[in-house]
């Protein structure tokens, strides 16, 4: 009784670990995975509400201060008439077209902030993709290399009896075993590179599954084919448009240091008492102009300063414009090269070397080629295989540059 329940048990857990292992999850759904569980997305969020809080600040003007003051004189003196309190509540405001610039320089700050995180992110799903397709691409080599040696072994399995039998050579015998043997050792190491590349995206992205299918990207990639005509230029490239906000932030830290040599204002209300008046209570206002004095002396160096780091922000956007449009045209190059060469691959050299590997395997059962010819045969066909999806995978890494280097999300795709 108690052996049965335990065997359904087990039976039940394998179905749901084979469960588990059907599972397919695509690249896409690997990416939103990584978005919503990655602590560098939660960063980013607390980062842009420290710049919320830093355009606050900017903003904000001092803080008023209450003064209470007090001039008495001793009892019985001859002044004593003369004591006085005061109490007073002033502000300082500095001058209006500073505060204006000042918001429009720190909302250019919290403006590059976001637009960083969203960089964070196009990162962040460069690594999943990248990781994806590295996990892909050994996960088919794995399966190839699995295939090849169970191929292998079954033909030497049947050079031997026909070794056995009179029908084959020795040399074929041992040689058929080499090749199982080499066959084995590289589906073992495939094995273990498949297994660290798979616990590596999982641990990446954080799923909840342990074990799951991969699907070749480039299915679902329809526009990247050989003849699709690509787009001469980079697109909104993230680098240029936060060199863009830094030269914006310079122009603005240099019109603020020019503007230093305009004047602060206070204003201020006051309540005194007099005795030796009539009406000893009273109230007033008081206005005043801060002018710094020392205003050449000081800013002149700070000036000079800011203007040049004006000209240097702009010098470094231009010469990002330049090395952008260069990397993305050695990008685009590349993925046409590899479009090119994964059709090739696909539609012309795998299928001739599997043709060949068949016409090898019977002409041999014929007595009409050695061994030797089914083994050139059989190691061309699996280098076609393995180039194939090398080819593949190196193609798929060119889109994921060209995104990246091009601002684009796979997430907005239609």
């Amino acid at each position: 009784m108690y052996y049965k329940l335990i065997l359904a048990i087990l039976l039940i857990i394998a179905q749901i670990a084979n469960a588990f292992a059907d599972h397919t999850i695509t690249i896409e759904e690997a990416v939103k995975i990584a978005v919503s569980n990655h602590p560098l997305i939660s960063s980013s969020n607390a980062v842009i509400d420290e710049a919320k809080g830093g355009l606050l600040s900017a903003v904000s003007p001092e803080s008023p201060q209450i003064a209470w003051e007090y001039e008495g004189v001793p009892s019985g003196s001859q002044l004593a008439d003369y004591e006085e309190r005061r109490l007073t509540l002033s502000q300082e405001l500095e001058f209006p077209l500073k505060t204006y610039l000042r918001y429009s320089h720190s909302k250019t700050v919290l403006n590059r902030t976001i637009y960083e995180q969203s960089v964070i992110r196009l990162d962040l799903e460069a690594q999943v993709r990248e990781l994806y397709i590295e996990a892909w691409e050994k996960s088919e080599i794995e399966s190839i290399l699995s295939q090849n040696f169970k191929a292998v072994s079954e033909y030497a399995d049947n050079i031997q009896k026909a070794y056995e039998l009179g029908e084959a050579s020795l040399f074929d015998a041992q040689r058929a075993k080499v090749e199982a043997y080499s066959a084995r050792q590289l589906s073992e190491s495939a094995i273990v590179e498949k297994a660290v590349a798979m616990d590596n995206l999982i641990r990446f992205i954080g799923t909840e599954f342990d074990a799951f299918k991969l699907e070749n990207p480039l299915e679902n990639a329809a526009p990247y084919s050989a003849d699709t005509v690509y787009p001469s230029e980079a697109g909104e490239n993230p680098e240029l448009k936060l060199a863009e906000y830094n030269s914006k932030i310079a122009g603005y830290e240099k019109h603020l240091t020019y503007l230093n040599w305009l004047p602060d204002l206070e204003i201020s209300y006051f309540q005194q008492h007099l005795p030796v008046e009539n009406d000893p209570d009273y109230w007033g206002m008081e206005f005043g102009i801060n002018i710094p004095l020392w205003f050449w002396l000081g800013q002149r160096g700070e000036m000079k300063s800011s203007k040049a780091r004006m000209r240097i922000s702009e010098a470094e956007y231009h010469n990002l414009v330049i090395e952008t449009a260069n990397e993305y045209n050695t990008a685009l190059g590349k993925l046409k090269i590899l479009s090119k060469n994964y059709e090739l691959s696909t539609d012309e050299i795998l299928p001739l070397s599997r043709k060949t590997l068949e016409l090898a395997k019977k002409s041999y059962s014929l007595g009409e080629a050695s061994y030797l010819d089914v083994i050139e045969a059989q190691r061309n066909y699996l280098e076609s295989r393995l180039d194939s999806i090398e080819i593949a995978a190196d193609l798929y890494r060119s889109i994921i540059q060209l995104d990246r280097i091009s601002g684009k999300s796979i997430l907005n795709r239609p």
